[in-house]
């Protein structure tokens, strides 16, 4: 397998999941913004994140560090970031919202997906000290959206 493709791949498919999941259908936005205020689920500068690391649920690890000449991806293998896609899913994360806050009853997190999360992703400063870290477990009963903690 190119481990390029892999990494550009993985890239599009972060920024594809994080816009899918912020930015709601067409013929729902106008009831969703009236019916619903959005919660924020991070509020961070974008340009205090130094560094992006996703890890997926089998080990595999996707992290991208901010230099001088701009994003560079340092995992799965050293490489120039692309600013245009790195960019906005970094901005996109940083900012997430949700529609709505679940408390679970139990701690029993498996129906929500979140005991083995498919994805965790840490949102990093200059020094490497995480400014947020999310779990992103399954899909809503509808598939419209997914947990996340």
């Amino acid at each position: 397998m190119n481990p390029r493709m892999t990494l550009a791949l993985l890239v599009l498919c972060v920024a594809v999941g994080t816009y899918l999941y912020i930015v709601p259908e067409p013929d729902a936005e106008s009831t969703a913004n009236t019916a619903k205020a959005s919660i924020k689920v991070t509020d961070i500068a974008s340009q205090d994140v130094a560094v992006l690391e996703a890890v997926k649920d089998d080990g595999a690890t996707f992290r991208v560090v901010r230099s001088e000449m701009g994003w560079m991806i340092e995992q799965p293998t050293k490489f120039p970031g692309d600013e245009v896609v790195i960019g906005p899913a970094i901005q996109a994360v940083a900012a997430l919202s949700a529609t709505a806050v679940i408390t679970p009853t139990t701690s029993d997190l498996s129906a929500y997906g979140l005991v083995k999360p498919q994805f965790t992703i840490t949102l990093m400063d200059a020094a490497s000290k995480p400014l947020v870290t999310l779990q992103v477990g399954g899909n809503n009963p509808s598939g419209d959206a997914q947990y996340i903690k």
